[in-house]
């Protein structure tokens, strides 16, 4: 696929066009969990931040947490947030406001000067195969499994959150890497068959656009609907069935090309809606024609439009509505989380307050594994914006999801009796070699054709059939006509006292008879 420069859409203006990576370099190594590189963050000329108790700049212990540690934390809290910082290439190294204390803690000094400390699940300034490693790779291996999954950039416009989803045609980011890899496991998996179909929105000015389709198809703006069994999902969207990695870079091509996009003086091409690819993952056993086995996963890669002050930017007119928007949508965003994590159980989750938070309702406190990648600069510029997106991340490393496989009701029910099936069988089978051992068969213990007792003489009357007792309804019919019920052979008459069955019915009718009123 070659590379095509995003089309602004009208009004908009874009002067540095974003360019698409390569799908030759999707496959770019992943592997590097515990490798070091000595690679900065897209920019050669960055260096690295200062690590307390290293001497000089650059040169200090590189920190990096496994991926493997990473991925214990996922199955465990079903969120994790790593923090991603930019190199400190464009200000002087005395005015710079973060400082990375290990690979779970940063320290960063607010407008007052004092020294803040917050702690994830990680801190990385390193190359974007370590990253994706630690991030988007989490996730591939529960998608393939059944379960929903969540990737998610956050930050302020410039910190490189496209830079770290999309990637360079040389450097490919999170969302290429993970759509190879995604496509590399189900290929090699002969047991199991699978589809994947792509959809591609953005929400711009808090209204949902499809960009698959052409603008003018847009006029009916896809609907969100939730259903018990589906979730939240997206009705009257263009569904892109796609069979390889080049059919999800063809969709990525065509998205982006749609994608709003302007310049302002932080950013050339800056993203002006918040995008979100969602994969839905289809997988069944092979020799499973009936589909009881077949489990489905919502994959969204989401790329957040940066929050944005208006005197930095230079933003005006639409540029201007349309940073005001973000923000609101990100506050609509920062609310949910802040409710998530209030410790209530009865709070309530404003989801509706925007199109944004009711798009991710089940990434946050919902079904499905999240990883939250917040994007930060260092420079002193940006300190205001950066103590807001760790507080964010801080916030958000509370939630906690309600994960499970995703499978048809009625396909839970069937492996649910094949299983218990399964556990009968194999106790039958146990019972069978323990009666084995003591020289008896199953048909002998169930008094079977074999020793079992002898059945009725040929010719011989059915045997009387065995007698009831009468039901209270037979008894309180019989009392309203002043019968008796004829108690069953060698019984003994119901009643009270000497009155029979008669007297024991007329009570009966004395308590089912409802009170008198007035």
């Amino acid at each position: 696929m070659g590379c095509t420069p995003t089309k602004p859409r009208p009004g908009a203006t874009l002067e540095a066009p974003v360019e698409l990576p390569d799908p030759a370099r999707m496959g770019a190594s992943v592997e590097g969990e515990g490798r070091e590189s000595e690679d900065t963050f897209s920019d050669a000329a960055g260096e690295r931040l200062p690590v307390r108790g290293t001497a000089g700049v650059g040169g200090g212990k590189k920190l990096m947490r496994s991926a493997t540690a990473l991925r214990r934390d996922l199955e465990s809290t079903s969120v994790v947030v790593v923090v991603r910082v930019r190199p400190p290439s464009r200000e002087p190294r005395g005015d710079l406001c973060v400082r990375l204390l290990s690979d779970q803690a940063a320290e960063v000094v607010d407008e007052q000067g004092n020294p803040r400390q917050m702690s994830f699940d990680a801190v990385l300034q390193t190359t974007q195969a370590e990253v994706y490693a630690r991030s988007g790779r989490l996730l591939v291996a529960k998608a393939v499994e059944g379960f929903n999954g969540t990737c998610l950039a956050y930050g302020q416009t410039g910190s490189g959150k496209t830079h770290t989803m999309m990637g360079t045609p040389e450097d490919a980011g999170v969302i290429p890497r993970l759509c190879h890899e995604l496509f590399t496991r189900v290929s090699g998996t002969p047991s199991m068959t699978y589809g994947v179909v792509a959809t591609y929105v953005e929400v711009y000015n808090d209204q949902i656009i499809d960009l698959l389709s052409p603008r003018d198809a847009n006029a009916g703006r896809p609907a969100i609907r939730e259903d018990p069994s589906r979730g939240i999902f997206l009705e009257g969207v263009a569904n892109a069935p796609v069979a390889n990695v080049d059919g999800v870079a063809e969709v990525l091509r065509e998205g982006t090309a749609r994608r709003t996009v302007g310049e302002t003086k932080m950013n050339a091409a800056s993203s002006r809606s918040h995008a979100i690819l969602t994969l839905e993952i289809s997988g069944r056993k092979v020799e499973d024609d009936l589909g009881v086995s077949t489990t489905t996963a919502k994959l969204h890669l989401v790329d957040l439009a940066g929050s944005e002050r208006a005197h930095r930017t230079g933003a005006s007119g639409d540029r201007l509505k349309e940073g005001a928007k973000i923000n609101q949508s990100l506050s609509a965003l920062g609310t949910v989380i802040n409710a998530l994590t209030s410790g209530g159980s009865r709070t309530h989750v404003p989801y509706r307050d925007s199109k944004l938070t009711r798009l991710l309702q089940d990434s946050l406190g919902g079904n499905s594994f999240t990883v939250i990648i917040a994007c930060v600069g260092p420079g002193a510029s940006d300190r205001s914006e950066t103590l807001s997106t760790l507080r964010f991340a801080s916030r958000a490393k509370k939630i906690r999801n309600q994960v499970h496989v995703n499978r048809n009701p009625l396909s839970e029910r069937i492996l649910a009796l094949e299983r218990e099936n399964e556990r009968l069988e194999r106790r039958l089978g146990a019972l069978t070699a323990a009666l084995r051992q003591r020289g008896l068969s199953i048909t002998e213990l169930l008094g079977g054709a074999e020793g079992g007792p002898p059945g009725p003489a040929a010719g011989a009357p059915p045997p009387p059939p065995h007698p009831t007792e009468p039901t209270p309804r037979e008894e309180l019919d019989a009392g309203r006509r002043g019968s008796r019920v004829a108690p069953p052979a060698g019984g003994v008459a119901a009643g009270v006292g000497g009155g029979g069955a008669t007297a024991g019915c007329r009570s009966i009718a004395l308590r089912l008879r409802p009170a008198r009123t007035g």
